[in-house]
C-alpha cells in the first residue's frame, strides 16, 4: 500500500533548468565551454555539492565554476547571470496538474514529501518557493540537503525521510527527473516515477509519465492490487 509520494522540487513541480541552459549557451558561445549540455550540467552540479551541504554560499561555488572555465571577467558574468537567474525564478509556473494532484493526494491521506538538494532550509523553501504557488498546505514536509548537511548523492537521505514518518521503502514512490537521483532511490529499494527527463537519459524507473496527474492512476493501480 502506497502511503507517501516523495518529490524532487525543481524540474518536477516546475521547470528549473532554464537558467543553467542560459549559462550553457552563453559560455559555449564565448568558447569557455565545449561540449553538450549534459556534460555542462554534470560539471556544474559537481561544484554545487558543498552548497547543498550548507558548507559554502551559492555565489562562491558559481565563481569557482567560472574560474574553472577560465572566464576572465567572472564578476561581470556573475552579475549578468544572476540577474537572469532572478528573471527565470520570478517567472516560474507550476506544471499542469501539479496543484490539483497534490490536493487530491492530500484528500486521500497520502503524504506529499519534497526531498531537494538545495542551498535553502525548509523554512526558506516554503516561504520563497512553495508558498508562491499556493501549495504549502498540501506539502507535509520539505527535506532539504541544507538542513541535513547531506545531499541526495547519499542514499541515507531517503532512510532519514522514511524513518521520520515510519514508512517502509515499498510504501513510497519517488518522482524525479535526474538519472543519478533515480538510480540512488532504486538502489535503496524505492520505486521511481520518471518525469520531465529533459536530459533524455535512459533510466530504470519503474514508471515513466508525461503528465503530472498520471501519478494518481499509478497510485490507484498500485493500491488496488
Amino acid at each position: 500500500m502506497l502511503k507517501a509520494i516523495l518529490y524532487d522540487l525543481g524540474d518536477v513541480f516546475f521547470e528549473a533548468h532554464y537558467w543553467r541552459k542560459w549559462n550553457f549557451e552563453q559560455l559555449t558561445s564565448m568558447s569557455y565551454f565545449k561540449g553538450k549540455f549534459k556534460e555542462f550540467y554534470e560539471l556544474y552540479e559537481s561544484f554545487l555539492e558543498p552548497v547543498y551541504k550548507g558548507e559554502i554560499k551559492y555565489k562562491q561555488a558559481f565563481m569557482k565554476f567560472l574560474d574553472h572555465l577560465n572566464v576572465p571577467d567572472s564578476n561581470e558574468f556573475y552579475k549578468v547571470s544572476f540577474e537572469k537567474k532572478l528573471f527565470f525564478e520570478q517567472n516560474r509556473i507550476l506544471f499542469n496538474g501539479v496543484k490539483e494532484t497534490l490536493c487530491e493526494l492530500k484528500k486521500k491521506s497520502i503524504l506529499n514529501i519534497v526531498i531537494t538538494d538545495n542551498e535553502s532550509s525548509e523554512i526558506q523553501i516554503r516561504k520563497d518557493i512553495i508558498e508562491k504557488f499556493k501549495i504549502n498546505q498540501y506539502i507535509d514536509k520539505v527535506i532539504s540537503s541544507k538542513d541535513l548537511r547531506i545531499s541526495k548523492t547519499n542514499p541515507i537521505i531517503y532512510k532519514i525521510t522514511l524513518d521520520l514518518f515510519e514508512l517502509n521503502y515499498d510504501e513510497v514512490l519517488f518522482i524525479a527527473h535526474d538519472k543519478n537521483e533515480i538510480d540512488g532511490a532504486i538502489q535503496v529499494g524505492i520505486k521511481v516515477v520518471e518525469f520531465n527527463n529533459y536530459l533524455q537519459e535512459s533510466t530504470d524507473a519503474e514508471y515513466k509519465i508525461e503528465k503530472f496527474c498520471e501519478i494518481i492512476e499509478i497510485i490507484r493501480n498500485s493500491n488496488s492490487k
